[in-house]
């Protein structure tokens, strides 16, 4: 089933986001088939789609800054319920839409997010054992020599989700609302800090306005 919600995990590079989302779940879990990593995420606006368009999980890794047009685009792709294929040399055709998404990123691009999203739920990481080769070595053996990869799938399985609500908004964390404001236009943002601060300006000219 589709959430209708992406995820978007920003880290230090090192921090384990690869093996978390391109070894754990897109390899281990879900399968070739089902899963698919693209980087950059441009693949995205590209007509010809069936290579990724079929897949359950598609992870986008470092996404590139998007256009207006395309972040309409991945609205669209996070909560549609049927999608066009289209590949080369075949008719295009309309599927069901089983795809959800994923984003990992060490730096999320400007104005990613629209200033009123509620399709994407973010968590930083907290810096722990970035670098940290001999910890990942251990993760790494437990989860794939040891095949821990099956326990997690199990516990996934059988967790009882009691608070996630299909169509609610995803929890609001602190690094969202920053990068929601960051999305606004700067001469709101100036106008939202004279409010927030109950200030007003003197009288002045519009070139002293528009540098403050």
């Amino acid at each position: 089933d589709k959430t209708n919600i992406a995820l978007l995990v920003k880290g230090q590079p090192g921090c384990g986001k690869g093996l978390i989302f391109e070894t754990l779940m897109a390899e281990l879990i879900y399968g070739q088939q089902l899963a698919v990593q693209l980087n950059g995420g441009r693949q995205i606006s590209e007509k010809f789609n069936a290579a990724w368009k079929k897949k359950m999980l598609v992870i986008i890794d470092e996404p590139n800054k998007l256009s207006v047009s395309q972040r309409d685009n991945l609205k669209n792709l996070i909560t549609a319920s049927s999608t066009l294929v289209s590949g080369k040399f075949v008719s295009d055709v309309f599927e069901d839409d089983y795809t959800n998404y994923a984003f990992t990123c060490n730096h999320v691009p400007e104005e990613f997010l629209d200033h009123d999203d509620r399709r994407f739920f973010i968590v930083q990481h907290n810096g722990k054992n970035v670098m940290d080769s001999q910890h990942f070595a251990k993760l790494r053996q437990v989860i794939i020599d040891e095949k821990g990869y099956e326990d997690f799938y199990l516990f996934l399985l059988s967790r009882d989700i009691r608070t996630f609500k299909k169509g609610e908004a995803p929890p609001h964390t602190r690094l969202k609302e920053r990068l929601m404001v960051e999305s606004v236009d700067p001469i709101f943002r100036y106008l939202r800090h004279l409010v927030d601060t109950d200030t007003l300006p003197p009288r002045q000219p519009f070139s002293v306005f528009f540098d403050e």
